[in-house]
């Protein structure tokens, strides 16, 4: 690689070989924990169909089916940089909430590998 997120390939056109970049799109597993002001249920439960319609849910839909904490959403996506694709699900997450006039705190955590492990108690 030399430039981020894309990948260096060498080209041969008779004699002569050039470089062109290609963007590399990497699955992404991102893990969004929120919290509204002065919220009630119902707020909750439409932030919470906003987040599925972006990709976030509270359900873990990859290799398991594993119900995650309460006000933690999930999702996979693609992308060309863990940098990238935190703000591109940020924005829509914030447009969101502004929409329905929710005032939040909200923390983002991309993965590339997206290893991750539960438990009860």
């Amino acid at each position: 690689m030399n430039r981020k997120g894309e990948i260096e390939v060498l080209y041969q056109l008779g004699n002569f070989r050039f470089p062109r970049f290609m963007s590399a799109k990497i699955s992404y597993m991102v893990l969004c924990t929120f919290d509204l002001k002065d919220a009630n249920s119902q707020d909750y439960e439409n932030a919470y169909a906003d987040l599925e319609k972006i990709g976030l849910k509270r359900i873990d839909v990859g290799t398991r089916n594993v119900v995650i904490p309460t006000t933690y959403v999930v999702g996979r996506f693609d992308g060309n940089s863990a940098e990238i694709v935190c703000t591109d699900v940020r924005t829509p997450i914030q447009n969101a909430f502004k929409e329905r006039e929710f005032k939040s705190e909200i923390f983002i955590v991309v993965a590339e590998n997206g290893n991750w492990c539960s438990g009860t108690t």
